[in-house]
């Protein structure tokens, strides 16, 4: 639905997407990025680094996130994203652009998630989006359960849940919102592109869940490995 509003958005307001995609320092967007830091910091609260030494624990699961995270993902999309955009849809796409969709591909599948491609572009949005959330959540975690321990801190957490869902579906809106005249006059390069992402989205989920079953991860730890 974000990604359907988003499109409708950006091709029927494309002037107020411009706008707000001008909005850059450093070429980092300002809008997506105070979106993001309400979209994970809420996140990051849960986060106990006291806890940091039971993952030892679950050094099965961290190890299949791991190795389908770098070792699987970008390259079996570069697999993907030649054998479908370099050879079998070759003709039905500008040949000036093809490696430029795979460049993009890989770019996607190495990011966390979609929002998270911006990150990746610039050292500065990596400290921006990643170390500077994680000093602040965890600077936030201290003080709130200093005030009044876990309940204060679920309570806060229970507030900042739907903010945290807003951000994320608002970062979605705007990032396809960014490029709505673009999908709008291009579908068929779209639904191209789109082939290779779907496959890979379910190769890798089920990879990463047959590997947990086979190394015998925990549930809770194997269902966030396959995502």
């Amino acid at each position: 639905l974000c990604i359907v509003v988003g499109i409708a958005l950006g091709y029927a307001l494309p002037g107020l997407f411009r706008a707000i995609a001008s909005a850059e320092v450093a070429r980092v967007n300002l809008v997506v990025a105070v979106l993001i830091w309400l979209m994970i910091i809420p996140m990051l609260l849960k986060i106990d680094l006291g806890a940091l030494g039971s993952v030892r624990r679950h050094w099965k699961g961290v190890g299949v996130t791991l190795f389908i995270n770098w070792a699987v993902k970008p390259f079996s999309m570069a697999l993907l994203g030649t054998v479908f955009l370099g050879w079998l849809f070759r003709p039905l796409l500008p040949a000036a652009d093809i490696s430029s969709y795979i460049a993009g591909l890989i770019l996607l599948a190495a990011a966390p998630c979609t929002a998270m491609v911006f990150v990746w572009s610039l050292l500065i949005s990596v400290a921006l989006y990643s170390v500077v959330p994680v000093i602040v959540a965890q600077l936030v975690r201290r003080a709130l359960l200093s005030a009044g321990g876990q309940p204060t801190l679920d309570r806060m957490l229970a507030r900042l849940g739907p903010v945290s869902l807003m951000a994320l579906l608002t970062t979605l809106v705007l990032l396809f919102g960014f490029q709505g005249e673009a999908i709008i006059a291009h579908p068929l390069v779209i639904a191209l592109i789109a082939v290779p992402i779907l496959i890979q989205v379910y190769f890798n989920a089920g990879l990463a869940y047959w590997l947990s079953h086979r190394f015998g991860v925990a549930w809770c730890v194997a269902a966030p490995a396959a995502l």
